[in-house]
């Protein structure tokens, strides 16, 4: 994109007024319009072409052009209005553009803006569509009222009142307004209101302007710059399967952000360590200051936790809490403090640190759980706010990743799973380069792969269901492929991922019965049921399907993964399908 391009698309159509004034002093107003109209479309052709046109945009063409045509049909009138009533249809043809996206089955002419500072993930959501709704309602209304007042013979009321309604209000509230109303649907963890709605309903937040699970991004930034760069980390992974788990899947795409921003960092995993309870003793306190009585991996552990400018602990949710060797590890951090009892600012007691000379603590919690909803972290983050509050530290960040297990199949989830990585890689550069993770990041971390919750149980619970069955076929010394091999040989785990990714809010008012047949497998008859808001996956023949496809395994497989087109397979006589063909391509279209 060219530097005369780019200029274009930041100053907008805006020009387009400046130069109409301009050439009219020279001309005649209808040239001035002509040049006007003009560049006009040209910014709005190129505007298209980048996709970044707004409503705003066509209001601003339909202004011009009806002007022109005006000026053709009553020269003189429409000449007089112009010149004396400029602002006027400026601000009605706004109001026009603006009403006609209120009716029904049009975009609020306000999403475009909105996209911009948001994840692709919530643009279909519930709460992003309602909130762009009543912004556009009330930018309606801001334009009818600057209309109005525009009617008034003064500069005063033609120009400088209109444009003080726009600055004054309008800016400050895309700015404020959004924060406000998504409190209604945002989760914060062990927060979410009663409201009737399904814990996926409840877990879907728009991540711009919205306020974080710890701080706001405002009240991190001031954090970052009083406490300085973070040059050192120290990574603490208390997951008892180590490399092999989903926490360090995920992890380590962070650790490369943060490397790539120059953090110079060391990984510690707690389950190659040693690492024995606290018993209570004290004697780090009173006998041994400092030192524990346990002559274990710890005591190396505290030297690196006290050089480190920030620790980062990640483990996976186990019973509402850390894993065990996290737990050990947290207690025997008693050494850090003295036994003594301060004050802290709200009031409450603390026990002071004892190493005075180090900067205050600053920690990043990271942790996955199998669970669809975010609402488990409830416990884990309620510990880490915990501490952080008590030891005076900053939490520069909380990652929160909810239904872990399906990463093990995220070739079925390919474009969901690669923008999670590059959300977790510029999670890790913000910390390096702004010391914190914005929560806009954080959000787009925390949406899940599947597109409802119903779905994602009916699979897991599929997927639980078949390793006992592998297992059980292992002891009778069966010959097997390996246990992910298996699992993806499934078709109730195919079926099941197709299930998961349909996205209820997109499919609308989508109903029908869709069959499937695998005919070269015993186990290959399910069907889907679908109805407004629901899609519910049954083993079985249907008593009534609106469509039915006959397929052998490994071309449905190869079509859902990707290989082949469903349209190309169907064309080559791969499959069959009897009934209404449309019912899949909408439905394919629900799970994208």
């Amino acid at each position: 994109m060219g530097l005369f391009t780019k200029i274009m698309l930041f100053t907008r159509t805006f020009p387009a007024i400046f130069i109409y004034f301009a050439v009219k002093e020279q001309t005649s107003t209808p040239i001035a319009a002509g040049i006007a109209a003009t560049y006009t479309i040209s910014y709005t052709l190129l505007a298209h072409k980048e996709n970044q046109e707004t409503k705003l945009d066509y209001a601003m063409v339909l202004f011009w052009l009806v002007g022109l045509v005006a000026m053709v049909l009553w020269q003189d009138t429409a000449i007089w209005l112009y010149n004396d009533h400029f602002t006027s249809i400026l601000y009605f043809t706004f109001f026009l553009v603006a009403a006609l996206s209120l009716t029904r089955n049009v975009e609020p002419f306000t999403i475009p803006f909105a996209k911009r500072n948001s994840a692709p993930e919530v643009w279909q959501t519930e709460p992003f569509l309602a909130i762009n709704q009543t912004m556009s309602m009330i930018w309606t209304g801001l334009f009818l009222v600057a209309f109005m007042v525009s009617l008034f013979p003064s500069a005063l009321f033609k120009i400088i009142v209109p444009i003080g309604l726009m600055i004054l209000i309008g800016i400050p509230l895309n700015k404020k307004f959004p924060a406000y109303a998504l409190r209604k649907h945002q989760t914060v963890p062990g927060t979410a209101p009663n409201s009737g709605k399904t814990p996926e309903d409840q877990t879907t937040v728009l991540p711009s302007n919205v306020e974080s699970i710890n701080q706001t991004d405002e009240q991190r930034q001031l954090q970052a710059r009083r406490q300085g760069p973070i040059q050192k980390a120290l990574i603490v992974l208390g997951s008892p399967r180590g490399r092999h788990g989903h926490t360090y899947r995920l992890l380590e795409k962070f650790m490369e952000g943060m490397a790539a921003g120059g953090i110079e960092q060391e990984l510690i995993l707690l389950s190659e360590l040693t690492i024995k309870p606290c018993i209570g003793c004290f004697s780090c306190w009173v006998k041994t200051p400092g030192r524990c009585i346990h002559q274990d991996d710890m005591p190396h552990l505290l030297k690196k936790m006290r050089s480190a400018d920030l620790i980062v602990y990640a483990q996976p949710l186990y019973t509402f809490s850390v894993p065990g060797i996290m737990k050990n590890f947290l207690d025997r951090s008693l050494p850090k403090l003295e036994p003594f009892l301060v004050e802290r600012p709200d009031g409450s007691t603390r026990h002071p640190s004892r190493w005075r000379e180090s900067n205050p603590e600053r920690f990043l919690l990271f942790s996955v759980c199998g669970f669809p909803e975010i609402s488990h972290f409830a416990p884990i983050v309620a510990m880490y706010r915990a501490m952080a509050t008590s030891g005076g530290a900053t939490i520069v960040g909380e990652i929160l990743r909810t239904s872990s297990e399906s990463l093990t199949f995220h070739e079925r989830y390919q474009d969901r799973y690669d923008h999670l990585l590059a959300s977790l890689h510029q999670a890790g550069r913000q910390v390096a380069e702004q010391g914190y993770v914005s929560p806009i990041t954080e959000q787009q971390i925390a949406q899940p792969f599947h597109g409802n919750v119903d779905g994602f149980r009916q699979v897991a619970n599929y997927s639980w269901e078949t390793l006992l069955e592998y297992e059980e076929k292992k002891k009778t010394k069966a010959a097997l492929p390996d246990r992910e091999d298996y699992l993806r040989n499934q078709p109730r785990m195919l079926f099941g991922g197709m299930a998961s990714k349909y996205n209820p809010l997109k499919a609308g008012t989508l109903q029908g019965v869709l069959q499937f047949e695998i005919i070269d497998r015993d186990d290959g008859q399910y069907f889907f049921d679908l109805s407004p808001g629901k899609c519910h996956l049954n083993r079985g023949q249907a008593a009534r399907a609106d469509l039915k496809i006959k397929t052998p395994w490994e071309v449905w497989r190869a079509i859902s993964s990707g290989a082949i087109s469903g349209t190309e397979a169907f064309q080559k006589g791969l499959y069959e399908a009897e009934g209404d063909l449309g019912l899949l391509l909408k439905m394919r279209a629900a799970m994208q």
